[in-house]
């Protein structure tokens, strides 16, 4: 396992910390030696920490430095607000900078006057230019002009396209640059990364056989199986001596379970017949205390004992040795009889945390239940609205199936004498709808089986009603179609009872539908009801009767009414 701490640590993960980045991050080809100094010397930082510039900063003498480096010398006193660059050119024995020197052949240059300001100085005539030994020694420190400094940003994206090393020693083929350092340096596998639990700084590589294998603070097992959890490496190393004793304890402690258990079992069994009897702590921990005291008391008594033996008789030391064998056995058995209150203690302790967890899981039980339920009336809900719609659909699709359009109507009553019960209350039946053709009037027809009006309580009324209908605007107003009205008789060669009528052109009955239906209209007494309801006349068979209505679909206009019309106002 590869670890590292310190000031190494911290410089191997990460290089880029402080100002300007170090020389050796890059790539060899990247530079060259040329009379001592870099040939790409405007990369670097003109403070002489000879590193190459980080977020450069170009000053009103030409020298550019780090953002970092710049913060600092804006922070000194005025005074010492010199360029440093500056200094080492003008008093480093007449050696000049290879970007001064080249700023000096190229005939221009930053000159200072005599209150230390800087300005452009014209190239100077061939015959009147000065050599650099006599130069230098009228320069002084160059000052710092914070108001025109500015960020050098073209230098700053060569700079970010240099080409640079895995900090890490990496051997990826990829070509890294300042640019892509930094994500490369997250994503590299020999990359340094802290351990979360102990702070040990570990390669990426073998972090996951440190966390299992040689953190101080992973969690382990008891090496023997005891069963307790939590324990972390370093403690178990300091409490060796706590752990065996935990261990001893352990094992006597299973054997004592085993003997109270089945003593338990045997005053269970005893115990069976005779009334319940409850040990509370308390109880348990009084007759430790009284255990305790009895063998103190035995060992005081067995000392005194064995110290009058030797001033007894042997008859009279006999009998006390006796004596004394026989306490000690008692005290063995007391000693027994604590450790089954011990046992007993524990096993009542660990019942109340039973009887916890069942409450608990009663709790969730009951909980559980009540959900359940909850989703249940749901259920029977939605099912109940799912039986509904599907009956409203067959009753939808029953009456499409019965619907002519051919103006004829033949509707099958049922429950005749339950339709009578309910007719106390002036009940009526209203058929399905019938059309006279596909686009036509749409019509149906009422029944009273009790009567109405004038038939009340002794015939059978019988009504024709026109409805509104989806193509009224196309149809002839008012309705002047000849309806005809049977009661059928189902037994054989027996006859119907029959009425006919023409419509009234200027009753509202037949006039356009303005509501969903108009006022009925035909015969209150159709047919008498002691005739109709007689078993023997074959108009009621198995509770069930038969009316039909058929409409001519040839035009009635100007044909009178029959006897029997009435309007029905209900």
């Amino acid at each position: 396992m590869t670890t590292t701490s310190g000031n190494a640590r911290r410089g191997i993960i990460e290089p880029w910390l402080g100002s300007g980045w170090p020389i050796d991050l890059f790539e060899a080809k990247t530079f060259f030696e040329k009379k001592g100094v870099f040939f790409c010397s405007r990369s670097e930082c003109g403070i002489g920490n000879r590193r190459i510039l980080r977020d450069p900063w170009q000053l009103n003498c030409g020298h550019r430095v780090c953002k970092e480096c710049y913060d600092k010398l804006g922070a000194l006193p005025e005074a010492q607000q010199l360029c440093e660059a500056c200094t080492k050119e003008l008093f480093d024995e007449g050696h000049l900078n290879l970007d001064r020197k080249l700023r000096l052949e190229s005939g221009h240059d930053f000159l200072l006057n005599k209150d230390g300001m800087s300005y452009d100085a014209a190239p100077p005539s061939t015959s009147q230019q000065p050599s650099l030994a006599d130069e230098v020694p009228t320069r002084v420190p160059f000052k710092i002009d914070f108001s025109i400094a500015m960020k050098d940003k073209a230098v700053d994206r060569e700079i970010s396209r240099l080409l640079v090393n895995c900090p890490y020693g990496c051997d990826t083929p990829a070509k890294l640059t300042l640019r892509t350092l930094e994500r490369h340096m997250e994503e590299c596998l020999e990359r340094w990364v802290p351990c979360e639990k102990c702070a040990e700084v570990i390669k990426y590589l073998g972090i996951g056989e440190h966390r299992t294998k040689c953190c101080p603070f992973r969690i382990v097992e008891c090496p023997n199986k005891c069963g307790v959890a939590g324990l972390r490496a370093k403690d178990l190393a300091k409490k060796k001596v706590q752990v065996v004793k935990h261990l001893n304890e352990g094992k006597r402690m299973d054997q004592h379970l085993k003997s109270i258990m089945t003593k338990l079992h045997t005053t269970t069994t005893q115990s069976s017949s005779g009334p319940a009897t409850v040990i509370s702590q308390s109880q348990i921990s009084d007759l430790q205390k009284r255990l305790l005291t009895l063998e103190n008391q035995s060992d005081r008594a067995n000392r005194m004992l064995m110290d009058k033996v030797h001033h007894m008789t042997p008859e009279m030391a006999r009998g006390l040795l006796e004596n004394v064998q026989l306490a000690q056995r008692n005290r063995q058995d007391l000693n027994d009889l604590n450790s089954l209150f011990k046992t007993v203690a524990q096993d009542v302790h660990k019942l109340t945390s039973y009887e916890g967890a069942f409450c608990a899981l009663t709790e969730k039980i009951s909980k559980t239940e009540n959900e359940t339920a909850e989703l249940l009336s749901r259920l029977e809900t939605l099912s109940n609205i799912r039986v509904a719609e599907i009956e409203d659909q067959k009753t939808l699709l029953n009456q499409l199936q019965m619907t002519s359009y051919n103006g004829h109507l033949l509707w099958k009553i049922t429950d005749v004498q339950k339709h009578r019960d309910e007719a106390a209350t002036r009940h009526s039946i209203y058929s399905h709808p019938f059309y006279t053709e596909t686009y036509g009037y749409k019509m149906c027809a009422r029944v009273f089986v009790n009567g109405d009006g004038s038939g009340k309580n002794t015939h059978i009324s019988l009504f024709f009603v026109v409805m509104k209908g989806e193509y009224d605007a196309l149809q002839t107003w008012p309705f002047q179609k000849k309806v005809t009205m049977k009661l059928r008789n189902v037994t054989e060669n027996r006859p119907d009872i029959v009425e006919m009528f023409r419509p009234e052109p200027s009753s509202f009955s037949f006039q356009r539908p303005k509501n969903e239906m108009n006022i009925a209209s035909g015969c209150p007494q159709f047919a008498d009801q002691a005739h109709v309801f007689n078993p023997d006349n074959g108009f009621v068979v198995d509770d069930t009767m038969y009316i039909e209505i058929m409409v001519n679909n040839e035009s009635t206009a100007g044909l009178n009414s029959p006897q029997h019309v009435y309007d029905n106002e209900d």
